[in-house]
Formats: structure tokens, C-alpha cells, sequence
């Protein structure tokens, strides 16, 4: 899984997400702002909502593109990305990987 986290002024932070492997993951990562919207390739939003255990859950699509170098299950382009834009974030709050959801496993 890869990430990128900004957090541009005014309390947002835009968390964006892709997927590098040939199979497609549900990850998890955790709600630091009060409400939040997650957005795909094309620009479509829907608001995002976290579990009880306060993390927001996702699907990753699998990536498509191999090459000859690269490691088996590894892809050098990664899934559609998807981008979880969070409004309310305290400053400073931390940046933690996703993980894997285990209900996934």
C-alpha cells in the first residue's frame, strides 16, 4: 500500500491511497478529522464514514502493470488511487500507515 499525506492550512488533510499489488485490499486507516469524503480518480465524491473502532475502511483496486524487474506480486503501477479528504484535523495530529482490515484476511 502506498500513501501520501498533506495537510493543507485550515484543518484539512488529504490522504491518498494506492494499491501495488496484483490483488485487490481492503485497508483501514484512522479518523483524524471530523468529517470526511472520500474521492476517486474521476473526481467523484461521497462522504466517508469510520467504524467504532474509529477508521475509515477502503478498497483498493489491484494493480494491472508488471515489469520484468519487478519483484513477483509487485506492480510498477498501482491501482486506481482513491483520496480521503478529512475537514476538522487537529494540528499536529499524527500520520499513521493503513493497515490491512482483518476482516480482509
Amino acid at each position: 500500500i502506498s500513501q501520501v499525506v498533506f495537510d493543507p492550512p485550515a484543518g484539512r488533510r488529504v490522504t491518498v491511497l494506492w494499491n501495488a499489488y496484483d490483488e485487490s485490499l481492503k485497508v483501514q486507516v484512522p479518523k483524524r478529522g471530523a468529517s470526511a469524503a472520500l474521492v476517486d480518480k474521476n473526481g467523484i465524491q461521497k462522504p466517508l464514514s469510520a467504524g467504532a473502532d474509529g477508521r475509515y475502511t477502503v478498497d483498493l483496486g489491484a494493480a494491472t502493470v508488471h515489469g520484468p524487474e519487478d519483484p513477483p506480486g509487485y506492480h510498477y503501477i498501482g491501482g486506481p488511487p482513491l483520496i480521503i479528504v478529512e475537514q476538522s484535523v487537529p494540528a499536529g495530529a499524527p500520520i499513521e500507515a493503513p493497515r490491512l482490515d482483518p476482516s480482509s484476511s
